[in-house]
């Protein structure tokens, strides 16, 4: 599974849905953030039974 992209309106329910979800807070300005995200990719498809947003 690919890393999604939550809103408010699937936020409750992805998290709620799957035994294992990792959440990631980022902003685009942050360089830290946009660093860190080929690694939450690579791990979510290294990782298909848990949901990475």
């Amino acid at each position: 599974m690919a890393t999604l992209e939550l809103t408010l309106d699937d936020f409750e329910r992805t998290v709620t849905d799957h035994p294992i979800a990792i959440v990631d807070f980022w902003a685009p300005w942050c360089g830290s953030c946009r660093g860190f995200a080929p690694a939450l990719e690579r791990a979510s498809e290294a990782r298909p039974e848990l949901a990475f947003a």
